[in-house]
């Protein structure tokens, strides 16, 4: 069985506005992804989280999906990639 990861912990300083919480279809773009991973045949789905820590939580309610902060979000996504695999193993 496979396990996912979301990155879903940026600030999108480019953008000027959270891309992971950025409307599709009526929803959040982070809830949109978590829903299709969902109904994929992974056995677990991690969202790793950073700057809009709370917003995507709330964004991610009632989903079977693991929070994992990554307090060192702003030093880049390799940071939130090792958060997702520590917490696929159970660390985080």
């Amino acid at each position: 069985m496979f396990s996912a990861v979301i990155l879903a912990a940026g600030a999108s300083r480019r953008m000027g506005t959270p891309k992971q919480l950025l409307p599709v279809g009526g929803r959040p773009m982070v809830r949109r992804v978590a829903e299709a991973v969902c109904r994929s045949q992974v056995a677990e789905v991690i969202a790793v989280t950073g700057a809009y820590a709370e917003e995507v939580g709330k964004a991610l309610k009632g989903l079977p999906v693991k929070i994992a902060f990554n307090p060192a979000w702003a030093e880049g996504q390799s940071g939130s990639v090792a958060t997702g695999v520590k917490a696929l193993s159970g660390e985080a």
